[in-house]
Parts: C-alpha cells; sequence; structure tokens
C-alpha cells in the first residue's frame, strides 16, 4: 500500500473518481488516499476506489504527544 495524499474531490466508495492530489497523475493498485473529509481511507484495486474505513477507527494514531512519553525514554 502506498499512501497518496488527501484528495481534494470527492471519490466515493466503488468509483473510479479523480482524487485531485497535485502530482497524482498515476493510479496503481494498493495506492491509498484519505477523503476530502480527512477521515475516510480508500484504497484503488486496479479499477475503483475501494473504502477501507476511516482514521478514527485507529485508537492510538495520531493522539500519542510529548506528554505521553516518559522523560527517560530514548526516543528522539
Amino acid at each position: 500500500m502506498h499512501f497518496k495524499g488527501i484528495a481534494t474531490r470527492a471519490i466515493g466508495d466503488n468509483t473510479d473518481y479523480d482524487p485531485g492530489i497535485d502530482g497524482y497523475t498515476t493510479r496503481t493498485a494498493g495506492d491509498v488516499v484519505l477523503g476530502v473529509d480527512g477521515y475516510s481511507e480508500y484504497v484503488w484495486t486496479g479499477t475503483v476506489w475501494e473504502r477501507l474505513g476511516d482514521e478514527v477507527s485507529y485508537a492510538v494514531k495520531g493522539s500519542i504527544t510529548n506528554l505521553d512519553i516518559a522523560s527517560n525514554a530514548a526516543i528522539a
């Protein structure tokens, strides 16, 4: 899977619409984009966009802050 960016146009499930991402002109099966809402995830099957789910289904992604990391952790 290859993340390509956030769509600037609505694409929808089982459509072949252009997501309107700058510089993204050649679709390859496995390409992933976020919908215009910034939450819905779609993967290009080679013929259509298939909705995978949404970003809110991931409990941790994007929710860890520096306050969550122990001061003695070896994380840059």
